[in-house]
């Protein structure tokens, strides 16, 4: 859909958003236009599955009740990517800063692509968004370090590096006031299926 898409002048995601199913991490990262798509969350249906299969071949009762798990989420990625904002000063600050934050971007770098004050901008965002450039830095640090704990197994130093932080501590305290949560137990209701929330509170 992508490649047909640009073959016929499309652009992704500026023309037409595009969005998958099943999250495959070994394609959806690696198209050419890095594909949004929906977790149907098999890691904990495979193993939900199997924990119902322990038990029958442990008691000999088979049980056919349905199972619900609320594992359903949407992975964004680039083919979705797009900020629809009237303000177009605020729009190419978030481009910015989702391209960048995890690169230990502050807000300066931010008001040098825009050309604004801080307080003209911070204004403009808290207007459009209803939060400050830094806080909007840190939402999408935070966002990305979620990401990274729900969908891979890496410590959570790589964790802090990947998605910007300074620090294992400046994670930890940050994710705590994103997600009223600690990183490890937000990676273990991940984990259980249990669906912790793609979003900072």
């Amino acid at each position: 859909m992508i490649d047909a898409s640009t073959r016929t002048g499309r652009r992704v995601p500026d023309d037409i958003s595009i969005i998958g199913v099943d999250n495959d991490e070994l394609l959806c990262p690696y198209a050419t236009v890095p594909l949004s798509s929906i977790d149907v969350g098999l890691r904990a249906v495979a193993r939900r599955a199997a924990e119902m299969l322990e038990s029958q071949f442990a008691t000999g009762a088979s049980d056919h009740a349905m199972v619900r798990l609320a594992n359903l989420r949407v992975v964004t990625r680039r083919s979705t990517d797009t900020v629809a904002v009237a303000d177009e000063q605020v729009r190419q600050a978030l481009e910015f800063i989702r391209a960048k934050a995890c690169d230990r971007i502050g807000v300066e770098e931010v008001l040098n692509v825009v050309g604004l004050s801080r307080a003209t901008l911070d204004r403009r965002f808290l207007a459009t968004l209803g939060r400050t450039v830094g806080e909007e830095i840190r939402r999408v640090k935070a966002t990305t370090a979620s990401r990274l704990l729900r969908d891979t197994d890496i410590s959570l130093v790589e964790v802090a590096r990947q998605s910007g932080f300074a620090s294992q501590q400046h994670l930890c305290r940050a994710f705590k006031i994103a997600f009223n949560a600690s990183p490890g137990a937000y990676r273990d209701d991940a984990a259980k299926g249990q669906n912790p929330s793609a979003h900072p509170v």
